[in-house]
């Protein structure tokens, strides 16, 4: 994908058969940090969501750029750029899933489900976290005094949506280990643990942030 300092992109379409590069459709205005982020392949479309004005979509067969609905703010209780602590937005076994979790202080957040036609976001789960914070008290980072009422600062990513006919489990990325968060069942195990990074040069790195993929059997080289 190209920009320039216009803030206008044109999609690049690769053929493996030519190995080769095309453009494909007119230069097309959007804002600059759109495309930052990797996008997510979803039922025919290329899909990158980097804020609540600004959901996109690429159709693979049609070469068409379309919008993409937004989650309702009244199912988030309102929303705010600068206060999001974490976001997930990923695909699963034909499900595109999108969380948004809001203040360092929440255990509370929804997992969103697209529809098939693109027409809207459901809330697929409605998540609590706090007995999770109980079992791993290391979550919790440290207070923060406001309005003369002391908050807890938690420490977790959501890494993965992982949902089949079976189960349904959140991956999660909290300090020293990967966990499994059973949504059925409410219910957590240890995945990995993960090493201390020792902090160097007076520069401490205590939870370095991870990524988690599906693993897809291929024939092609990795």
């Amino acid at each position: 994908m190209k920009t320039d300092y216009t803030n206008k992109y044109q999609i690049e379409i690769y053929s493996s058969q030519t190995k080769s590069w095309r453009l494909s459709g007119e230069p097309f205005p959007s804002a600059r940090d759109t495309y930052d982020k990797p996008g997510v392949f979803w039922n025919g479309n290329l899909l990158w969501i980097r804020n609540w004005k600004d959901y996109s979509r690429f159709n693979i067969e049609q070469e068409s750029l379309k919008t993409t609905p937004v989650p309702s703010r009244h199912d988030t209780g309102g929303w705010d750029s600068m206060m999001i602590k974490s976001d997930y937005f990923g695909e699963c076994n034909g499900h595109l899933y999108f969380i948004e979790i809001y203040h360092s202080s929440a255990t509370q957040f929804h997992v969103f489900e697209m529809e098939n036609d693109y027409s809207r976001w459901n809330v697929k789960y409605r998540i609590n976290l706090e007995q999770l914070i109980i079992a791993y008290p290391g979550i919790i980072e440290n207070h923060v005094e406001a309005n003369e009422f002391f908050h807890h600062q938690y420490n977790f990513t959501v890494l993965l949506v992982d949902e089949d006919a079976v189960s349904a489990k959140l991956v999660l990325q909290i300090p020293d280990r990967i966990i499994s968060y059973d949504l059925n069942e409410m219910s957590f195990n240890d995945i990995l643990d993960l090493p201390n990074i020792h902090p160097t040069d007076a520069v401490s790195f205590s939870n370095p942030r991870c990524s988690a993929y599906h693993y897809i059997d291929s024939i092609a080289s990795i």
